[in-house]
């Protein structure tokens, strides 16, 4: 199975094939999906991409299933301290 979903146009240059993605299914636990394909083309009335997402075999997922995915395209590291902790 696939998951095909659609992507803002802003966020599809940032998407890679392989990517991973992680899925929620309703009635089912989270899977971990990879980003197969980004079609090429954007719908000209939306402004959205259609990427498909390819999912395991055994996830317990059937055809027709609603499912949101998120893929992680940027992640930074910084140090975080409580406000009160800051001498000026």
């Amino acid at each position: 199975l696939e998951l095909a979903g659609t992507v803002a146009e802003n966020a599809l240059a940032s998407l890679k094939q392989g990517m991973p993605v992680k899925v929620a299914v309703a009635g089912a636990k989270p899977v971990e999906g990879r980003v197969r394909t980004i079609d090429p083309e954007i719908d000209v009335k939306t402004r959205l991409g259609t990427v498909r997402i390819a999912l395991p075999a055994d996830a317990g997922i059937r055809s027709g299933n609603f499912a949101h995915g998120t893929i992680e395209t940027l992640r930074r590291e910084g140090l975080a301290v409580p406000a009160g902790a800051v001498l000026y």
